[in-house]
Formats: C-alpha cells, sequence, structure tokens
C-alpha cells in the first residue's frame, strides 16, 4: 500500500553521493591550478563547506559569498571566484548515487506515486550533476532553490512546490532528506510529513531529538518500507 501520493527528495547524500563527486571535483579544480590535494586539504575543504552551506541557509551569508569563501578559507591566498568555477564545473560533470539508490528507486516505480527533488545545490552544478546520473528517468521534476528564488526551509519554498504540483493536501507528501537544518525544518514549516535518511551504516545527525520527525530510516530497506506501508 503507497501511503503518499507525492515523494520529495533532497538530493545529495538522499539519492546521489555528494562525497565522492565533491572529492572529484576539488580535485579537478585543484589540479587545474597546478596545484596539489591532500586528504587532509579534502576534509578541510569539506568541513568549511559545510559550514557555510549552513550559514546560506539561516541567510546569514550570500550565495556568490558562499562560493568564494569555501576556497578562500580553505586555501588562503586564491582567486576564489576562479576556482569555484572550475570546480562547478567538474562538480556538474558527475553524477555518482549513493550505493543502493538507483535500484530503490526502480523498485518504487508506481504510477500512484509521484517523485521529486528538492534541493539546495546551485542551478549550474545540480543540473549536470542530475543529467549526468540519469535521475530524470526516475523523479518528475527537480525544484532547485537558485533557480526558485527560495532556500529550504523557507516555507515559500514549499508553497511553490507544492503550487507546481498543484496538490493542495499536504498530508499527501513526504519529505526524504539527510538533512535536519534544510529538510527536516522545511517539512515542519510546511505542515507536511517527513522521513530522516540516512544510508545504511551511517549516524543519523545531532539533534534529531529537537525535531518533529514522522519517521527516521537508516538505509533503502528501511525508506521502501516508510513509502510501501
Amino acid at each position: 500500500m503507497i501511503r503518499y501520493s507525492y515523494i520529495l527528495f533532497d538530493l545529495d547524500e538522499t539519492l546521489l553521493d555528494f562525497k565522492q563527486s565533491e572529492q572529484y571535483a576539488l580535485r579537478g579544480a585543484v589540479r587545474d591550478f597546478g596545484m596539489e590535494c591532500s586528504p587532509e586539504t579534502e576534509e578541510r575543504y569539506s568541513e568549511v563547506n559545510k559550514s557555510l552551506w549552513l550559514r546560506f541557509e539561516k541567510g546569514e551569508i550570500s550565495r556568490e559569498e558562499l562560493k568564494r569563501m569555501r576556497f578562500e578559507i580553505t586555501f588562503g591566498d586564491v582567486d576564489g571566484p576562479a576556482m569555484n568555477e572550475r570546480y562547478m564545473y567538474h562538480l556538474s560533470q558527475c553524477g555518482f548515487y549513493l550505493p543502493g539508490a538507483r535500484e530503490f528507486l526502480e523498485k518504487i516505480r508506481n504510477p500512484d506515486l509521484r517523485l521529486f527533488v528538492i534541493t539546495n545545490g546551485l542551478a549550474y552544478t545540480q543540473n549536470g550533476r542530475i543529467k549526468a546520473s540519469g535521475l530524470l528517468d526516475y523523479v518528475e521534476k527537480v525544484f532547485i532553490s537558485e533557480e526558485m528564488g527560495r532556500v529550504k526551509p523557507d516555507p515559500d519554498y514549499a508553497d511553490m512546490v507544492i503550487s507546481s504540483i498543484g496538490d493542495p493536501d499536504r498530508s499527501r507528501y513526504l519529505v526524504v532528506g539527510d538533512s535536519i537544518s534544510s529538510d527536516i525544518m522545511l517539512a515542519e514549516n510546511a505542515g507536511m510529513d517527513c522521513c530522516l535518511f540516512a544510508a545504511e551504516g551511517k549516524p543519523f545527525p545531532r539533534g534529531l531529538e529537537m525535531h518533529d520527525i514522522t519517521y527516521k530510516a537508516n538505509g533503502y530497506d528501511e525508506l521502501m518500507a516508510v513509502i510501501c506501508q
């Protein structure tokens, strides 16, 4: 039995492997600048990028500041905008699925279930990665915050998604994502059910006890049980 009519999937670390894509793109950008990228540098960049995205979601910095600062903070005296341009190019060329994600999407194909993607990523890179992955074979539409002018967890973002889909009954929607600050809070702000997702073997993020989370799924088998009850 399909409980929901519309599944709103976050993209990165829910369906696509952002860590693998990030590593691939960072190495390419650094190589383009004649530099070397150590494992320590990759970890440093990942931490900086994550913290800046959290600040962006809170409205503390602009999108352009995020693009520039993540490289300037990580590498010091570099041309942040230029390095970001090369990074985004390499990122747009890869679309790696999380292990089991493609098989999961094949399994939940159902005429009574419509699948969508909601992402705060940058339009250029996300559109490229989605094309490279073939994800549009499985989902009906992708809602990218940069193209919409709104960022998860802004309730206006959810309103725009629901308006596009055309069904105002929010009890028929399920938000699925790995981020409390964007996905779970979007569902809370919009009055929709949600499922906090963690890939199999990975821990759930801290702070989940502070939120009204409808479901938790550790891996795609558990997520399948949530959607197909």
